[in-house]
């Protein structure tokens, strides 16, 4: 199956990534990481509109303190979609290297783990960046709690357990 991404503008966010001061956020290219982090919310139940919802939600909640949190988040909903937060744009999800880093948000509680079309939506993501040279090849895929500027257990035991396969190549099925 291929994956698609909701560009920013049709889920309802900003069209230009800023800082807090309105600044434009700086543009990655070829960053040598990509990481992983959970909401600790459920999106379980979503339809497609609730994780737009969801994101404009985490959009508004932290728009004064750090827009843009992740680059982009993963809902649990068994579509195509994967939901673009600040894109290619840096965004704030690991203190002092956010400008070398992707940051992936799954919409799972902490006691649930990632489903199957979660780590195949990250593993489509992840090689695609790769492809387009937004992340360089072979990158270091870590949960959020590696990250050296992270004091977190995000993304949780089951973020933790699914590394090992979402380090994966992407199998398109």
């Amino acid at each position: 199956m291929a994956y698609r991404i909701v560009p920013r503008h049709q889920i309802g966010l900003p069209h230009r990534v800023t800082n807090t001061n309105g600044r434009p956020r700086p543009e990655l290219h070829n960053e040598p990481i990509i990481t992983v982090h959970y909401t600790g919310v459920s999106s379980r139940g979503y339809t497609h509109a609730d994780v737009a919802a969801e994101v404009r939600r985490i959009q508004q909640v932290f728009s004064g303190t750090k827009p843009f949190e992740y680059n982009y988040v993963i809902g649990q909903t068994n579509d195509d979609a994967i939901y673009e937060f600040a894109g290619t744009y840096q965004a704030a999800h690991s203190a002092g290297e956010n400008h070398m880093a992707f940051g992936v948000l799954f919409l799972n509680a902490v006691d649930e783990p990632f489903n199957c079309v979660q780590q195949a939506k990250f593993q489509w993501l992840r090689d695609v960046l790769i492809w387009v040279g937004e992340l360089a090849p072979n990158p270091q895929q870590l949960p959020h709690n590696e990250m050296h500027g992270a004091r977190t257990a995000c993304p949780g035991v089951f973020g933790r357990r699914a590394m090992n396969t979402l380090r994966l190549p992407y199998s398109g099925s």
